[in-house]
């Protein structure tokens, strides 16, 4: 199965992007890797033969939605049978494609779900903190591989209005369900996820870094959707790829 991993990546550090790379590099199922930059092109990338490297002129600033959207119809275009994600500070276990291959194969589910551990900006994991979702009611981006018709609505992110991007991941999600796609779970926690929320801290008895999100920023995505009108709201929910 050909698999493509769609990258956004913005301002992240050298050594953060490198760590993205290298763990899509060395996945034991082969894929290619398709980074896409916001604005702020690494020169990281150019020294990868395994990367499909776009470049946008300028930042679009809505949670990589834009860049993943564009990411994602280039894998279309290009014919690959499988497509996954992984945001540019999180990164995989070596056999985390393997891994949703061989789930795939096992189901013919198109949606696919993996597992994550979560970690501090430096990289170490927070020890005693499970993922608190179920894989049915919300995954996180870096989670998901697509497969079949469910592919076709991997450019759909780019079409989530600029105030919903805190909460992108969840309406992404929504409309992947909506559609009814067959689903898998993995057992595996092959993603590695660099968490920036509060709760996640204070659930282990932490201080939240400075600048951890708190939920403001999802409160206001919120509100910004309520005050619509329902004419509004059902125009974007077309636009958005809901049936």
């Amino acid at each position: 199965m050909r698999v493509a991993v769609v990258t956004p990546y913005y301002r992240e550090s050298d050594l953060v992007l490198a760590r993205c790379l290298d763990s899509v590099a060395n996945q034991t199922h082969p894929c290619t890797h398709i980074l896409v930059a916001d604005g702020f092109p690494n020169p990281l990338a150019e020294c990868r033969p395994d990367v499909i490297h776009l470049k946008l002129e300028r930042s679009h600033d809505d949670n990589g939605d834009t860049p993943r959207g564009i990411g994602a119809d280039l894998a279309l275009s290009q014919g690959f049978e499988a497509l996954a994600f992984l945001d540019a500070d999180n990164w995989y276990q070596a056999r985390h494609v393997e891994t949703l291959v061989r789930l795939h194969g096992k189901t013919d589910a198109s949606v696919l779900v993996a597992g994550r551990s979560f970690h501090r900006a430096d990289g170490s994991e927070i020890e005693g903190f499970r993922e608190q979702g179920d894989g049915l009611h919300y995954a996180d981006t870096s989670c998901l591989m697509l497969t079949g018709k469910a592919m076709d609505m991997a450019p759909l992110w780019a079409a989530i209005p600029k105030p919903l991007a805190p909460i992108c991941d969840r309406i992404f999600w929504q409309m992947l369900m909506a559609h009814g796609f067959k689903t898998a779970i993995s057992a595996q926690r092959s993603v590695a996820f660099t968490t920036q929320y509060t709760q996640h801290f204070l659930a282990v008895g932490e201080p939240p870094p400075d600048g951890a999100k708190d939920g403001r920023q999802s409160q206001a995505a919120a509100a910004w959707w309520n005050a619509l009108s329902p004419d509004e709201q059902n125009r974007l929910n077309r636009i958005m790829g809901f049936p």
